[in-house]
Parts: structure tokens; C-alpha cells; sequence
């Protein structure tokens, strides 16, 4: 998990030093069924093809994106309509591809986060964890439905998905 609220640090002559645009950006966001579970930096990601440029994803706040080192932040939200940001993951074999776990959809972005497309699977709504190996094979974590569903007896009903065509269709790998 990620820090609340908000923030992102990083390792300075032997401390600690917030990179203080995430914090900034991500504000206000809260938990509608729970508000005062506040936005908090879940994951973060830099481009294997430009390493300055980093990826925020925020829980319950979005997607931020740096392209200097962390020094600044931008929100990169457009399209993306989801802002339950739990994983991301920059494509280092298909440059220019990001891809989005979040909480009731995946994404993904042709452009480096400037625009996103929701490619969530037909059957699983809630993802979870998204990866990419060294071919370019994306790989999907997901589960039917909020994890206040899993309680039933069949529990999440998650499965793992790849996609060979970077992220457009997912083919069923696993079922848990």
C-alpha cells in the first residue's frame, strides 16, 4: 500500500525527501464508501524508454505523471474513468504503452498516460495487478466485482488474463 495522504519520497544524503507535487495534486480525492480513507500513492513507475518520466498512480485520486524526475507533477486523467489507481506498469517492450490496474476497470494508454482507453476484459470487472514480460505479453489480474462481493461462496472469482496485442484483447490464462 501506499502512504496517506498522499505523498512520494525519495532517499536524499542519507534521509528522506518528499517529492512534494504529489501531495499537491492528489488532494482532496476520498473513498465515496468510506471517506475518510483518503487518496493515498499506491503505485509508481518510470518509463524504461525515458527514465525520468514517472507514473504516479493514486488510490482514489488518478493517474500523476513527472517527466522531471519526480520534481514535478501533472495529472494525466483523460479518459481514464476510474481515478482507483492500484497498479501501472510503463511498457519497456512497446514504448509509448501504459497500462492501468484499477478498481472497477483497466486502462491502458497509447501515449504515455496522455490519454487512456478503458481495455477491461468482458468478464472481470475489478483489476488488480497488471504486468508485462520481456515479449511484450501483458498479463491482467482480475476479479468479478468489488471486494465487498467476495465474501460469497464463490469468492472473488479472479482470473488471469494475457494479451498478445498489447492489451486490445485478453484471452483467459487462469482461473483462482
Amino acid at each position: 500500500m501506499g502512504t496517506i495522504p498522499s505523498a512520494v519520497y525519495r532517499s536524499k544524503n542519507g534521509g528522506w525527501e518528499e517529492l512534494e507535487g504529489v501531495r499537491k495534486n492528489s488532494a482532496g480525492a476520498n473513498f465515496p464508501p468510506s471517506p475518510e480513507l483518503q487518496s493515498r500513492a499506491r503505485y509508481l513507475a518510470y518509463d524504461p524508454v525515458a527514465p525520468a518520466r514517472l507514473y504516479a498512480g493514486i488510490e482514489v485520486g488518478g493517474m500523476l505523471v513527472s517527466d522531471d524526475s519526480g520534481y514535478s507533477w501533472q495529472p494525466a486523467n483523460e479518459g481514464l474513468t476510474d481515478m482507483d489507481v492500484h497498479e501501472v506498469v510503463a511498457s519497456a517492450a512497446n514504448p509509448g504503452m501504459v497500462y492501468a490496474a484499477c478498481g472497477e476497470a483497466t486502462f491502458r494508454s497509447l501515449d504515455r498516460a496522455v490519454h487512456w482507453e478503458n481495455n477491461s476484459t468482458k468478464t472481470h470487472d475489478y483489476g488488480t495487478s497488471v504486468a508485462e514480460d520481456k515479449n511484450g505479453i501483458v498479463y491482467l489480474g482480475a476479479a468479478k466485482g468489488r471486494p465487498n462481493l467476495w465474501i460469497r461462496e464463490e469468492g472473488a472469482i479472479a482470473a488471469i488474463f494475457r494479451s498478445a496485442d498489447k492489451g486490445a484483447t485478453w484471452e483467459k490464462s487462469l482461473t483462482i
